[in-house]
């Protein structure tokens, strides 16, 4: 897959907003990556990028990269970039997942081999975290989250930090505590806002929320606890949603440091195409501020080769382009004179996402997580007719990011089948049968539907695809009750179907008594008809008779039998002479062949 992005650096959309008047950071930022599937568990990549400044050299840089798909032991990740300076920087991360728990571990060290007083500069990074869940299936499931950081520079100006934050929740509502410990000094004497006041510092922010229907309220306060201890500020918010789109939110704070109140009121809409905000806030001190956020994505889709817009970020993010069209000639594939299904809603299972298609059966779906694989499948309720399903249960992407999928789910007119089940005595008189079931076969040899008859013996089956099938009483049923009957072989066009009339009689067994001319005994069905098909290529169609099987009471196996004769021990002789001729024609052919008597139903 190939990125490429271009950006002005410095500048906002119409120039809303100046970023910076120095000219050596605003220009034009041009920026490639490749990436490339070696095999199913590793992945290579490469980037250029360049930044020409308004003033000033120009910036250019390589970078390199892979990752390793470890399985359960999990991802493995190496990166180096490098510049024509001779900035380099070197990464090496880790993720893995152990007990529901998640762990992940990043080094990286920059290098500067030229600075003002010409020595070689340096920085290292090493990261960790933990995170996951106790008591996950009790009331009261505790949530948490570790993280600890250390950078060291090539000046012994070292800085350590790490980082508590567990979560309690419960009908009460959820509380969430988050405590920060940090040492280390300012950097090259620069004092920022995120400086600690001495070399080390502790602090932390608790906060309590609860759910009242459409309401949700929030209290929040931060703290320190060295190198004093003291309430650093607090508040309260609450936030009401008007609809799934629309939500507002009042929020009070308090500053302790400027000993200052302040009040901010925000709307929030969001819709499938943008996302617009607005916020205003007012502060004791009698400042005001307001503002106006509108924030879209565009994207194009290659099916109708049009532009498209999302409310939330594409870039990071993969989507899909799906097409539902009514499959007249059952190729699973979209051509012209096939129409569109207008207002379907296409699902995406795992990535809680769904969009009705356009006039040109054209649905694109969004904001999908990147790696991450989601079902593709449309709610077979909103297509137009009530015969109307998919040709097949849906399709599995894996979404990746700045991608649009192309995916066509074809919809067919269903069939429906209907009969009346009878259960025949020994005298001939038939009644109906109640609570038979029923398998609807395919071509496959697999069941794709079961049913069962009512009271009057009546049975339904509904959105049937077309093609060929099979319709069978359940053998275990059949086998149980001693019955036999014959199956149905149908065949549904793309039409829609309705079949009536298809009824069965089910009939005792007959009784046969007599001399067996047997190929053998085998343990399974699929055993006996393999050689069964072995002989009819030895033998053609000179079989003696009709060949059959007899099903062994209690799962003992199956005999398959190539010839039968009628007749008992006592006055059967000649019966058992003629099945004795017959094996011996067999023999003559290397056929296995055996003579035994039985007494079976068929």
């Amino acid at each position: 897959m190939y990125r490429f992005s271009l950006v002005e650096v410095g500048e906002s959309v119409f120039g809303a907003t100046q970023f910076t008047e120095d000219l050596t950071q605003k220009g034009i930022l041009a920026s490639s990556i490749l990436d490339y599937g070696v095999t199913d568990w590793l992945a290579l990549t490469a980037g250029a990028t360049s930044f020409t400044p308004e003033l000033g050299e120009s910036q250019d840089f390589i970078s390199v990269g892979a990752n390793a798909n470890l399985g359960k032991a999990g991802l493995l990740s190496a990166s180096f970039l490098q510049n024509q300076d001779e900035l380099k920087s070197f990464g090496l991360s880790y993720r893995t997942r152990l007990f529901n728990t998640s762990y992940s571990l990043d080094a990286r060290r920059s290098e500067n081999p030229q600075n003002f007083a010409g020595d070689k500069r340096y920085i290292d990074q090493l990261n960790a975290s933990m995170s996951g869940q106790l008591f996950s299936h009790s009331k009261l499931p505790l949530g948490f989250q570790n993280a600890w950081s250390r950078t060291e520079n090539s000046d012994n100006t070292n800085t350590e930090y790490f980082q508590n934050s567990i979560g309690l929740g419960g009908r009460f509502g959820y509380i969430t505590n988050n405590i920060t410990w940090q040492k280390g000094g300012p950097k090259d004497g620069l004092l920022t806002l995120d400086t600690p006041i001495s070399d080390e510092e502790v602090s932390g922010a608790l906060q309590y929320r609860k759910n009242f229907g459409r309401l949700s309220t929030r209290l929040f306060s931060n703290y320190t606890l060295d190198p004093t201890k003291e309430i650093s500020g607090y508040g309260s918010a609450l936030n009401y949603s008007w609809s799934n789109n629309f939500n507002s939110e009042i929020k009070y704070s308090y500053f302790k440091l400027t000993d200052l109140y302040q009040v901010n009121l925000g709307l929030n809409w969001s819709k499938d195409a943008f996302y617009l905000s607005t916020n205003a806030g007012y502060s004791e001190d009698g400042s005001w501020s307001a503002g106006l956020t509108l924030r879209f994505s565009l994207g194009y889709e290659p099916m109708e080769r049009s532009i498209f817009t999302s409310g939330r970020p594409m870039s990071q993010s993969g989507a899909v382009a799906v097409r539902v069209f009514e499959d007249l000639n059952m190729n699973g594939t979209f051509d012209e004179n096939e129409p569109p299904m207008e207002n379907a809603t296409v699902q995406a299972v795992q990535a809680y996402r769904q969009e009705k298609t356009n006039a040109a059966g054209v649905a694109v779906l969004s904001s999908l997580y990147n790696n991450t694989t989601t079902d593709i499948v449309v709610d077979e309720a909103t297509l137009d007719g009530p015969f109307m399903i998919t040709a097949n249960k849906g399709v599995a992407i894996k979404a990746r990011k700045g991608f649009v999928d192309q995916v066509e789910i074809p919809v067919v007119k269903s069939g429906e089948l209907e009969g009346i089940i009878y259960l025949q005595d020994i005298s001939g008189k038939s009644a109906p049968a109640p609570y038979i079931m029923l398998n609807l076969i395919d071509k496959e040899s697999e069941v794709i539907a079961t049913t069962r008859s009512e009271f009057d013996g009546y049975y339904l089956f509904t959105k049937i695809k077309p093609g060929p099938y099979q319709l069978k009483v359940d053998e275990s049923y059949t086998d149980r009750r001693g019955l036999k009957t014959s199956e149905k072989q149908l065949d549904f066009s793309s039409n829609g179907d309705v079949i009536a009339g298809i009824d069965f009689i089910l009939h005792p067994l007959d009784e046969a008594h007599g001399y067996v001319a047997s190929a053998g005994k085998f343990e399974s069905a699929n055993m006996l008809k393999l050689y069964y098909q072995i002989l009819r290529n030895k033998l053609g169609n000179s079989f003696i008779q009709k060949p059959f099987y007899i099903k062994l009471p209690e799962k003992a196996g199956y005999i398959l039998g190539l010839a039968y004769f009628e007749g008992n021990p006592v006055t059967g002789k000649k019966s058992e002479v003629n099945a004795l001729n017959a094996c011996s024609s067999l023999n003559t052919s290397d056929i296995y062949c055996d003579v035994q008597y039985h007494d079976f139903k068929y």
